[in-house]
């Protein structure tokens, strides 16, 4: 039996170990909880880069032990980045839906030729790496235009904190509101679905 309210990443959790692609070791309860150390999103990314793995040449001999190798990567991840309970397991958000990937902003202002201080990606950083990137582009326009990127996404930042509230950026500028990306085994699950986006 599966509470209405389990998360994308504690579905495809359970998915993987029916996948049964390392019979020897399921993915642990350990597994999960260090998953909840980094946002959601990239949580679903590693366990899709995963199921790749388990599917690969071998059926999954690469990776023979894949919870030390989610908890090492996720280890590694926050010591570079951050990262602190990022995401709820149930409906309503969390506070902690952060963009904890600064070097990728770092690299992606820099690819768009943005000189942003350190207050500047502040601001990114408390918001998904998708919205921080569509900010990031919005403020090189304005910058093509005349207008100081920092002032830009610095006044961007605060008024997408003014609308989202205590529920951080989860709920626009492209990223899905938490809850809302399934919760359950329906027909298609939302671990398949977050493969085919």
């Amino acid at each position: 039996m599966v509470p209405p309210d389990v998360s994308q990443v504690e579905s495809a959790v359970l998915e993987l170990n029916e996948a049964n692609y390392w019979p020897d070791q399921p993915l642990s309860v350990a597994t999960l909880l260090t998953l909840r150390c980094i946002p959601q999103e990239q949580a679903m990314e590693m366990l899709v880069n995963l199921q790749g793995k388990g599917m690969g040449k071998g059926g999954g001999k690469g990776i023979s032990s894949p919870n030390n190798y989610l908890q090492a990567a996720i280890v590694k991840m926050v010591r570079e980045g951050g990262g602190n309970g990022t995401f709820s397991s149930g409906k309503g958000g969390g506070a902690g839906h952060k963009n904890f990937t600064g070097n990728q902003s770092r690299v992606k202002a820099q690819e768009l030729g943005l000189a942003l201080n350190d207050e500047t990606m502040g601001v990114l950083s408390r918001m998904p790496l998708r919205s921080a990137t569509t900010l990031m582009e919005a403020a090189a326009n304005a910058q093509s235009q005349g207008q100081d990127a920092n002032l830009y996404i610095q006044a961007e930042g605060a008024t997408l904190a003014a609308q989202q509230g205590e529920q951080g950026f989860m709920a626009g500028k492209g990223a899905p509101a938490s809850g809302t990306m399934g919760g359950g085994f329906g027909d298609e699950s939302s671990f398949k679905r977050a493969r085919l986006e």
